[in-house]
Formats: structure tokens, sequence, C-alpha cells
């Protein structure tokens, strides 16, 4: 209400940001493969290279992951651990 941000706005930034984090994993899953190919024909610098891009697409997947979850929740502010043991392992509140 303090930012005034409608529930629909909120609705379609929450899938939005979903999608995003799902699309951050996927990316993730493709560098990690491509990573695997580099490592098959022994092209070290690549392998590094490909390894540092599934990194970034894994700290953007959780940032993504952690706005979706406050959106969700309707509280700004949550913790790490509120994150792991409600958003990943599913524990009641």
């Amino acid at each position: 209400k303090e930012l005034n941000i409608s529930e629909k706005e909120l609705l379609a930034r929450e899938k939005g940001l979903f999608r995003l984090s799902i699309v951050m994993c996927l990316v993730a899953v493709f560098m990690l493969g491509y990573a695997g190919y580099h490592v098959y024909y022994a092209s070290i610098k690549a392998v590094v290279i490909s390894l540092v891009v599934m990194l970034i697409a894994l700290v953007l997947a959780f940032r993504y992951h952690f706005w979706y979850f406050q959106i969700k929740r309707r509280k700004l502010g949550c913790s790490f651990k509120e994150w792991y043991r409600q958003g990943l392992l599913g524990e009641k509140r």
C-alpha cells in the first residue's frame, strides 16, 4: 500500500520474476553442459569462462526468486533463512 502498487501489478511482477528465475536456472544448466563440452575438448580457459557465466546466472536466479518470494509473502525484508526454509524447502510459517 505504501508503494502505491495495485494487486494486479503485484501479480504480474510475481509471475514475471518467477519466470525469470526459471530462465536463469535453465541458462545455468546450459552453461554447465557447455563447460562439460569444453572439458572434453581440453579448453581450460573456456571452461573457466563458462563456469563464471553459470555462477552469474545462478546469482541472478537467486535474486529474482528472492524478490518473487517477498512479493508472494507480501513482506519486504525477508531473511535468507526464511527464503530457504519457506521458499525452497516448503515449510509452513
